[in-house]
Order: C-alpha cells, then sequence, then structure tokens
C-alpha cells in the first residue's frame, strides 16, 4: 500500500508539503551553491586567501561523498527510509556548516569543517529530493515537479548570490577601481 497515495501535479501544486519541498530547496540549495561559489571572497574577508582553493575541494568531495553514499544507501533502502526525515538531517547539516563559518574566523579548521557539513547539505539534499517527488507524486508527475523545482532552485541562488553581494558590498563599500559584488556584473 502506498503512503501518501500518488498526486497528479495539480495536487501535489496545492499540497503544503510539496511548499515546504520547495521553500527548502529555495534555502538549501540557493545558500549551499551561494557558499561554494563564494568561497573564495569568503575566505579572503576572514583573512585566509591560501584556504580558499582548498575550501572549494572539501565542499566538493563533501558534496559528491553525500550524492553518492546518499545515494546508494536511499536506492537500497527506499522503502525504509523516511525522506522527509534525510532532508531535514541534510538542511539541519547545511545549517551546521553556515554556524561552523563563523567560528572560522580564529582557525582555518572550522572553515574546512563547514564546507564539509554544506556541501553534505547539499548533496544529502539532491540525492532526498527527487525520491520525495517520486514517492509522493509517482513517476507520471515527476518531470513537471522536478522541473518546477529546479526553477525555484535557480531563483535560490540568485537570491541567495545578489543577497551575499549586497553584504558584501554594506561590509567593504567598492572604490572605482573595485571590482566587486554586484558591480562586476551588472
Amino acid at each position: 500500500e502506498e503512503h501518501p497515495p500518488r498526486k497528479h501535479f495539480g495536487e501535489m501544486c496545492t499540497d503544503i508539503r510539496y511548499w515546504c519541498l520547495l521553500f527548502g530547496t529555495f534555502f538549501v540549495v540557493g545558500s549551499c551553491g551561494t557558499y561554494y561559489i563564494e568561497a573564495q571572497s569568503i575566505a579572503n574577508a576572514i583573512g585566509s586567501p591560501d584556504v580558499g582553493a582548498n575550501i572549494n575541494k572539501a565542499y566538493y568531495i563533501s558534496q559528491s561523498a553525500t550524492i553518492l553514499g546518499g545515494g546508494l544507501l536511499a536506492a537500497i533502502f527506499n522503502r525504509l527510509i523516511n525522506g522527509w526525515l534525510l532532508a531535514a538531517a541534510a538542511a539541519f547539516s547545511a545549517m551546521v556548516g553556515f554556524v561552523l563559518v563563523f567560528a572560522s574566523e580564529s582557525n582555518d579548521f572550522w572553515f574546512y569543517l563547514s564546507a564539509f557539513f554544506i556541501g553534505a547539505g547539499i548533496g544529502g539534499w539532491w540525492v532526498i529530493v527527487p525520491q520525495i517527488i517520486t514517492d509522493d507524486a509517482g513517476p507520471r508527475s515527476f518531470e513537471s515537479l522536478w522541473g518546477l523545482t529546479l526553477t525555484v532552485n535557480a531563483a535560490g541562488l540568485f537570491c541567495f548570490g545578489r543577497l551575499f553581494s549586497w553584504i558584501s558590498e554594506k561590509a567593504e563599500p567598492a572604490t572605482p577601481a573595485d571590482c566587486t559584488g554586484t558591480s562586476c556584473y551588472m
């Protein structure tokens, strides 16, 4: 017996659980993706410019390991694993990573650790969200729902990128010779 019953696109668009998934996608993917894009800028801001490139590697390794390992576990234990619980764990991992960024000003170790937690958060999110959509809606509506989820993903990346640029510009206003924040691309 399926629990919950599979829904078509219209029913999923009125389901509060799907809206929570979209909201989570906006925040988890938007903030974690922006972290990856801006890791070098963050490293420069906390006074550790040499750490930035390695932070991206730590993020990528953690994300990849979570996608591969988490995907394998989710496939094997599909009926035993609560996808919503795993999504919450992925979001929590990302949150812990962002908290660790604030501790990283005093020690580079915390910056590396933040990259691992944030990478695991987004990697776990990418693994479990398609499974949740398939479990709730089934394969028939998956394409449309996944397309909508990816659109929200892109909106999150754009909004968090703009937020980071705005904060960066407020923290260190650009001089005409500098290319910082939105002045580099807009």
